[in-house]
């Protein structure tokens, strides 16, 4: 029996002291009650990197394809040619079906440039702003042949050559950034022009290093896009756009990132520093490391009739016959390399966009 109440009188102490405990809790969470504390600040919410952006244009299914206006009320002609990007984030565009060069501003106004008609401006496939502002514009003539118009600020136009023709077609016009001039595009040769040139000096392409299944072989070979970065690098795409090649600052050339398949590139842009090279192929946009040699979807091309099932399991085919609702076609980089600028066709509509990339 005494030591049946031993153990009842520790466990009555022990109650006691767990008792004093609760208390003393209870009493120190009430003084802390008017402790206040700082409110939780939810951060902004951050756009995804390749969110794309509508500048300017949109449907012309109304039958109006030529407008000028602010962002979505413009409009633009069914074939969106090349894109320019100047150092204050002007655009110019040409505009090719509606025989113009459209330029818009950074808040999305569009104007359309009055060109010198004594030009004969047709079907304008390219735009290259220089850097003592002249205007060029690669275009064909109702004749059909080929030219390169350089209209000064002064209103003085005319057309530059290139030795031994009086008319080149130029597949794409570039900023070489490395030689601040304009860099044209037509194989087997590069063609520079500074500001100061009537004639382009020749950058020959070494032959034998084009693809032989990239081109119509009744035409020959030919660029269909061209990139260059502040390395002095400079990629291009032959024409039908199904490989990529170099020409490096040492004037080597090879074919580059050709483990990866392609369908059709249209356009082609590079970093300042050269680490990442932009291709629209069929429609989409896509980043390729020049280090680590990966490619990463940006932008994908969408289609109104994607497959869909049916309700005995199997899949119904497309109908190549519905035009595609977004599909990017010529791209540019930003000079300050933060976005990428580019056009894109649908189904009656025609639209120019940004996508943010660093």
């Amino acid at each position: 029996m005494g030591g049946r109440h031993v153990i009842v009188s520790v466990m009555k102490k022990i109650c006691q002291i767990l008792l004093m405990l609760i208390a003393f809790l209870a009493d120190a969470c009430k003084k802390d009650e008017s402790v206040t504390f700082p409110p939780t600040i939810l951060a902004a919410p951050v756009a995804a990197k390749n969110d794309v952006e509508t500048i300017a244009g949109g449907s012309y299914a109304d039958g109006n394809s030529f407008m000028d206006g602010k962002g979505t009320a413009a409009r633009f002609g069914s074939a969106p040619g090349g894109i320019f990007e100047t150092s204050g984030h002007t655009l110019y565009f040409a505009d090719i079906y509606n025989h113009a060069v459209r330029k818009i501003t950074p808040d999305g106004v569009v104007t359309t440039l009055k060109l010198p008609p004594a030009l004969g401006i047709y079907l304008p496939h390219d735009v290259y702003l220089g850097r003592n502002s002249a205007l060029y514009v690669s275009y064909i003539k109702q004749d059909f042949k080929f030219y390169l118009a350089k209209i000064e600020t002064t209103g003085h136009a005319t057309c530059i050559t290139v030795p031994g023709h009086k008319s080149q077609r130029f597949f794409d016009l570039e900023d070489d950034r490395a030689n601040n001039m304009l860099l044209a595009a037509n194989y087997p040769y590069f063609y520079k022009f500074s500001d100061s040139s009537s004639v382009g000096a020749q950058v020959q392409i070494k032959a034998g290093m084009i693809a032989n299944d990239d081109y119509d072989p009744r035409e020959g070979p030919s660029i269909q896009a061209i990139a260059t970065s502040q390395t002095g690098d400079r990629y291009f795409t032959s024409a039908y756009g199904k490989h990529i090649y170099l020409k490096d600052s040492q004037n080597k050339i090879s074919r580059v990132f050709d483990n990866f398949s392609y369908t059709n590139i249209t356009s082609i842009a590079i970093s300042a520093n050269g680490k990442e090279v932009y291709i629209t192929d069929d429609g989409s946009i896509k980043e390729i490391s020049v280090d680590n040699k990966t490619i990463t979807t940006l932008v994908k091309k969408v289609v109104s009739n994607t497959p869909s099932g049916t309700a005995n399991g199997t899949i119904t085919t497309m109908d190549s016959h519905v035009p595609l609702l977004a599909y990017a076609d010529h791209l540019t980089i930003s000079r300050d390399n933060k976005y990428l600028y580019f056009t894109s066709i649908a189904d009656f509509s025609t639209t120019i966009n940004k996508i943010q990339i660093h």
